[in-house]
C-alpha cells in the first residue's frame, strides 16, 4: 500500500468529513499517513497491522470537518496506541459519540514527530491573505489541546512578516507555508495539521475554516490615504456618500445589482475612517481575484492572490469582460467626461454667495455633490488605471533587465505649483527682513507689488489646492493666501526638482508600454485636479450656511459647520433648529481622542489603540530608492513649513499636490499612509530622494536621527533627542 493511500471500507457519508478529507489530500499528493477508515471494531482484524506498532485512532463523525463546522476537539482521539490494543481504543472512540450519531474511525500510523503544529491558509480571524503557520517540538496535542505556547510564522506576498526572535525552525515553517497555499487553492480556506520525522512534512489532517466572514474586518490600509487623518462630521456626511457612490458604481458594472450601500463600506472609528474589506473582499473574491486585490492596485503592502474564478464569476464573465473593455477605451471618455465637469466647477466657481436665497444655496450644494458623485468614479477608476498600465510597464523593464526606478513613467508632474512657488519665493525675497518677518506671520500688507503680484499668480493657478484635498474643512490657499506665502518663505527660489533625463526606449515595444503608462498617469493627475476644484467648492457654501446659522443663533460661529452632519446643517438652516451642544459635544469628543495611535486593522467594533512607543526600526513601502540619514522633522500642516530644514527628513501623515514645493528642502520623505503610487511616492522618485510610506506612527520619529533606506521601507532610529519619550523609556 502507498503512504500516500487512504483505505475507506465503507460509504463516504458514513465515513464523515475527516476521512473525506484524507482522501482529498491523498489524491492531491499530500504525504499522509498509511490510513484505514474502518466502521467498527470488528474490522480491525482485517488490517495489517504491526502488534508492536503505533498508531492513531480518529473519529470521523460525518457532522465533522464540514463547510458548515470544524466541530474541532468535540470528538475522542488516542495516540500512540500499539497495534495489539487498535481494536480497543476503536470501541472508546465510538463510545464517546453521541446517541444515532453516524460516525466512522481512522486508524492511522503514528508519525514519531519531531516537530508538530498546525497552519492556516488564510487569517482565521481577519480573514486576509496571511498563511500562519504554529509549531511546537514533538506531538501536537500540547499545541491543540494542552494550550501550549507555539512559535509563529506568518507569510504574505510570500514573504515573512512574523517570525520567532530566534529564526529557528523557519526553513521548514517556509516548507509547510507552501505546501498549505499549493492544497488551499484546490481545497479552498484551509486549516491543516502536520507532524515533521525529522525527514518528511505529513499532512494528518485538513479542515476547511469556518470562522472567515463571522465578523466585520476594517482596515486603514487605503481609508486613510483617500480619507486621511481625523474626519469632522461634516466631512463624513459629505465624503462618504459621494466617494463611496463612486466605488458601489464601479463594482455594480463588474458584478451587477447588489445590495451595497454607500456607507457599508466605510465607518469612523475615534474619527478616523476604515473601509469595511470583508465586503470589498467578497466582491473581489466573486469575480475570482484575491480578496485583497484593492490593495496591490493601488501599491500598498498586500498578498498577491491568485486568480480563482467559480461558478459565479463565470455567471458574470460577460458583464465584467464588458466593463473591461470600456476601462481599456477609458482615454476616449474619461477626458470629455472631465472637460464637462470642469465647465460647470469653472461656472460655480464664484466668491460671493450672499445673493443666494436658502434654497438656492442648498441646491448648489446638492448639485454639486452630485458633480462629485461623478468625478469621485473618474477619480476611482484613472488611479487603477495608472496603477494597472505602470505595473504592466514595470513587468516589461524587468524582463529587459531594466529598472523601472532609473525610468519611471512621468517626465514631470502635471499638476505641480513649484515653479509658481519659487518664483513667489524670489519675489519676497526682494522685502526688508521686517516685512518677510511679518509676512511669515500672516501680515499681507507687507508685500511689495512685485510679491503681491506672484501670489495673485499663485492663487489664480492653485488657489483650489489645499493641504487635503479630501477634507473640506481645511481652507484652500484662495481662502488664505498666508499658506502660499508661508511655503515660500520656507523654500528656497533656487531650488529646481531634478528631472530626468530623457530615456530612449531600445525597443518599440517598451516605448509603446510607456507611453500608455505615461498617458494614464497624465489622466489620472488631470482628473485628480478637477475632483480637488470641485470638491473644493463645497468649502465655502457650506460656511455660507454656517454663517446664516450663527446669524441666527443656531452655531456660535460659522466654522461650527463642519461639526455638525450635512442632513443636520440643512435642516437647521431651513427650520432654524439649534445645534450648539451638538457641536460642544463633537468638539469635546474629537479632542479627547486626537492623540491615539489607531489600529491599522480592527476586526468586529471593539478595538484599543497602538502603543505609542516606537521600535528601532519601522517598517513600510520602499516607494523612491536610495539610502538617507537625517533628523526627522514631522510636518503637520503647511504653515509649519519653516519648521523644516534644509536636508531635514520630512514626515507628513499623507500628502496632496500642494506639499509638492515643500519636498525640494527634504532629504528624504516618510509618510503613514499611501503605497508606490501616492502623491508624495511619485513626487519623491522625480526629485531622486529616498522614500518610505506607510509607516504607522511615522509621526513619533520627530527629532530623531533616523536612516531611511527607500530599498528596503525601513526606517531605523539611530538616535532619540534628549527630551524625546522614547530616549526617556529605553
Amino acid at each position: 500500500m502507498s503512504r500516500r493511500q487512504v483505505t475507506n471500507t465503507i460509504g463516504r457519508r458514513r465515513a464523515g468529513g475527516k476521512a473525506s478529507s484524507l482522501e482529498w489530500l491523498a489524491r492531491h499528493d499530500a504525504r499522509v499517513p498509511r490510513t484505514w477508515v474502518i466502521a467498527g471494531p470488528d474490522e480491525v482484524a482485517d488490517l495489517p497491522l504491526d502488534p508492536v506498532g503505533l498508531y492513531a485512532v480518529r473519529s470521523s463523525a460525518a457532522a465533522e470537518d464540514t463547510t458548515e463546522t470544524a466541530a474541532a476537539g468535540k470528538y475522542l482521539t488516542e495516540l500512540d496506541v500499539a497495534g495489539a490494543d487498535v481494536a480497543i481504543s476503536v470501541g472508546h472512540v465510538l463510545a464517546a459519540k453521541e446517541k444515532d450519531e453516524e460516525m466512522a474511525v481512522i486508524v492511522q500510523e503514528m508519525v514519531t514527530p519531531v516537530v508538530s503544529g498546525v497552519a492556516f491558509s488564510r487569517n482565521p480571524v481577519t480573514g486576509l491573505s496571511d498563511v500562519i503557520v504554529e509549531s511546537i517540538e514533538g506531538r501536537g496535542d500540547a499545541l491543540l489541546q494542552d494550550g501550549a505556547d507555539p512559535r509563529r510564522w506568518t507569510f504574505r506576498n510570500g514573504e515573512v512578516t512574523e517570525q520567532p526572535d530566534d529564526g529557528a525552525g523557519s526553513e521548514l515553517a517556509s516548507q509547510v507555508a507552501a505546501e498549505t497555499i499549493r492544497l488551499a487553492e484546490d481545497f479552498g480556506p484551509a486549516d491543516l495539521e502536520w507532524v515533521w520525522d525529522g525527514t518528511d512534512l505529513y499532512i494528518v489532517q485538513i479542515r476547511p475554516i469556518t470562522t472567515i466572514g463571522d465578523v466585520p474586518i476594517y482596515s486603514r490600509a487605503i481609508a486613510k490615504d483617500v480619507m486621511p487623518g481625523m474626519i469632522k462630521p461634516l466631512v463624513w456626511s459629505v465624503n462618504v456618500p459621494m466617494v463611496n457612490a463612486a466605488w458601489v458604481r464601479l463594482f455594480t458594472e463588474a458584478i451587477g445589482p447588489n445590495d451595497l450601500e454607500p456607507e457599508s463600506l466605510a465607518r469612523s472609528f475615534a474619527y478616523r475612517s476604515y473601509f469595511d474589506m470583508r465586503a470589498i473582499g467578497d466582491i473581489f473574491e466573486l469575480m475570482g481575484m484575491p480578496r485583497d486585490s484593492l490593495e496591490n492596485l493601488l501599491g500598498l503592502p498586500g498578498a498577491k492572490g491568485r486568480m480563482r474564478p467559480g461558478a459565479a464569476t463565470f455567471l458574470k464573465l460577460p458583464r465584467m469582460l464588458g466593463l473591461a473593455l470600456r476601462l481599456l477605451r477609458a482615454r476616449s471618455w474619461v477626458e470629455p467626461r472631465r472637460e464637462a465637469l470642469e465647465a460647470w466647477y469653472r461656472a460655480l466657481d464664484v466668491d460671493d454667495l450672499s445673493g443666494l436665497s436658502d434654497r438656492e444655496l442648498v441646491d448648489q450644494i446638492d448639485r454639486l455633490t452630485e458633480l462629485g458623485r461623478e468625478t469621485a468614479y473618474l477619480n476611482i477608476v484613472t488611479p487603477l488605471l495608472s496603477s494597472a498600465h505602470t505595473a504592466r510597464f514595470k513587468k516589461a523593464l524587468a524582463a529587459a533587465g531594466l529598472d523601472f526606478e532609473e525610468i519611471g513613467v512621468a517626465d514631470g508632474l502635471l499638476v505641480d505649483p513649484s515653479a509658481a512657488i519659487r518664483e513667489l519665493s524670489l519675489a519676497l525675497e526682494g522685502l526688508s527682513e521686517e516685512d518677510r518677518m511679518r509676512a511669515k506671520t500672516g501680515d499681507l500688507e507687507a508685500l511689495d507689488a512685485a510679491s503681491a503680484g506672484a501670489l495673485d499668480r499663485v492663487i489664480g493657478a492653485f488657489g483650489y489646492l489645499s493641504e487635503s484635498d479630501n477634507d473640506l474643512s481645511v481652507p484652500r490657499w484662495k481662502d488664505d493666501p498666508t499658506i502660499p506665502v508661508k511655503l515660500a518663505l520656507a523654500t528656497s527660489s533656487g531650488t529646481v526638482p531634478i528631472q530626468r533625463a530623457a530615456w530612449e526606449a531600445p525597443t518599440r515595444k517598451l516605448a509603446r508600454r510607456r507611453k500608455v503608462a505615461i498617458a494614464h498617469e497624465t489622466m489620472r493627475e488631470a482628473v485628480g485636479a478637477a475632483w480637488t476644484h470641485g470638491y473644493g467648492l463645497l468649502r465655502p457654501r457650506f460656511l455660507e450656511v454656517g454663517r446664516r446659522l450663527a446669524a441666527n443663533g443656531s452655531l456660535g460661529a460659522a466654522e461650527d459647520i463642519f461639526y455638525v452632519t450635512h442632513d443636520e446643517a440643512v435642516i437647521a438652516l431651513t427650520g432654524s433648529r439649534p445645534l450648539q451642544a451638538g457641536v460642544k459635544d463633537a468638539k469635546a469628543e474629537m479632542e479627547s481622542v486626537a492623540g491615539l495611535v489607531m489600529p491599522e486593522m480592527i476586526v468586529g467594533d471593539e478595538w484599543i489603540p497602538e502603543s505609542t512607543e516606537v521600535a528601532e526600526v519601522l517598517n513600510g513601502v520602499g516607494a523612491s530608492r536610495g539610502r538617507y540619514r537625517g533628523t526627522a522633522r514631522f510636518i503637520e500642516r503647511l504653515s509649519e513649513s519653516d519648521a523644516l530644514a534644509d536636508g531635514e527628513v520630512l514626515l507628513v501623515e499623507y500628502s496632496d499636490v500642494a506639499w509638492t514645493p515643500l519636498f525640494s528642502k527634504a532629504g528624504a520623505v516618510v509618510t503613514a499612509a499611501g503605497g508606490m503610487l501616492a502623491h508624495s511616492s511619485i513626487v519623491a522618485r522625480e526629485m531622486g530622494i529616498p522614500c518610505v510610506a506607510s509607516v504607522a506612527n511615522a509621526r513619533a520619529l520627530d527629532g530623531a536621527t533616523v536612516l531611511v533606506d527607500g530599498f528596503t521601507g525601513e526606517v531605523q532610529v539611530e538616535s532619540w533627542p534628549a527630551d524625546s519619550p522614547a530616549t526617556a523609556t529605553a
